[in-house]
């Protein structure tokens, strides 16, 4: 995929600081992608905590959803069309997810590398260049590569943590990782590619999967695509003419520690059942931790008529719990 006639080599490291015994390190990456006209530049942060050793502690790579954000997935407080004010959060604050994240693993003892994939451009009045998803792939391999040197660090000592579709794209960009965390993961099974599609298709009959009590849309699409054998709809994950090996797949065969956090109100979490079935005919149960937040949506945050909020506490406690479980730094 990266071949020397697609790739501008210019990474370089800016700043580095060290703040309340933790070391920051911003770096540029810059890359030319195959048929564009010109490079983009794009922003890689790491954190790392005192005394860091790359021989015995851990570092997690923090992957945004969707196709653009900046390092610290930035979710604006609001916007404004036609001289209204539409409020994106409930609060009308930022959300700055990945940086909550972020520093909640440094403060366990784990290294975080994040990144961006808006462009930097020399021109101020100059839009972000829209990415396709297999760029966002080839992006996000380059920083998996530009970090693990930086780190001096090798791949059995990280672990991927992706949000949405950077759940995937964690999981296809490093699948040697040491394990993977998924918050709210898109395009993870190879069932159908549209979660509201399937639940609006799918009958009333369901599981109480998340054991709340009450049948949530997401509980009655899983049900079907797990009881009608619709469990592998697509033999691949086809992106852009792109061809991917499904993520679930990858997970399987590799036997994968992986800890997968959904929110109950978000329809994508009918990937969760079906993601937890393969694993069953696979006998790898115990490879997979599974945890449900009922009042949460796919920001895996608190929801009020379509705003989200910052995310949960919970949600950051089930991680570094984890963490401390399976990746001790020793």
């Amino acid at each position: 995929m990266r071949s020397p006639t697609l790739i501008a080599a210019c990474l370089c490291a800016l700043t580095t600081s060290t703040y309340a015994q933790q070391t920051h390190t911003d770096l540029s990456i810059t890359h030319t992608f195959q048929d564009a006209e010109q490079s983009s530049t794009f922003p890689i942060l790491i954190d790392t905590p005192a005394n860091f050793d790359h021989t015995t502690h851990h570092a997690v790579f923090l992957y945004h959803g969707g196709y653009l954000s900046d390092p610290h997935w930035t979710v604006p407080g609001s916007y404004t069309q036609n001289d209204e004010v539409i409020h994106i959060t409930i609060d009308g604050q930022p959300t700055k997810d990945a940086d909550t994240i972020a520093q909640a693993l440094v403060n366990t003892g784990y290294a975080v590398v994040r990144y961006g994939s808006i462009h930097t451009d020399p021109d101020p009045d100059a839009l972000p260049r829209p990415i396709s998803f297999p760029q966002t792939v080839e992006l996000a391999s380059l920083v998996w590569d530009k970090a693990l040197e930086e780190l001096d660090i090798t791949p059995d000592h990280c672990i991927t943590l992706g949000h949405s579709l950077g759940a995937a794209r964690a999981i296809i960009t490093a699948p040697n990782a040491a394990g993977h965390i998924i918050l709210a993961g898109a395009y993870i099974t190879p069932t159908m590619h549209s979660p509201h599609k399937l639940v609006r298709d799918a009958p009333q009959s369901s599981a109480d999967y998340d054991q709340s009590g009450s049948t949530e849309p997401f509980e009655s699409a899983a049900y079907h695509a797990i009881n009608n054998n619709q469990t592998r709809t697509h033999p691949s994950f086809t992106n852009n003419n792109h061809s991917y090996d499904w993520p679930s797949d990858i997970l399987i065969e590799n036997q994968t520690p992986t800890l997968a956090l959904w929110g109950s109100l978000d329809a994508t979490s009918y990937h969760a059942p079906v993601l937890a079935h393969l694993y069953n005919e696979a006998n790898l149960e115990s490879k997979l931790t599974t945890h449900y937040f009922h009042t949460l949506g796919h920001n895996l945050s608190a929801e009020e008529n379509g705003r989200i909020d910052k995310i949960d506490p919970a949600v950051i406690d089930s991680i570094t719990d984890w963490l401390i479980k399976h990746y001790p730094n020793e």
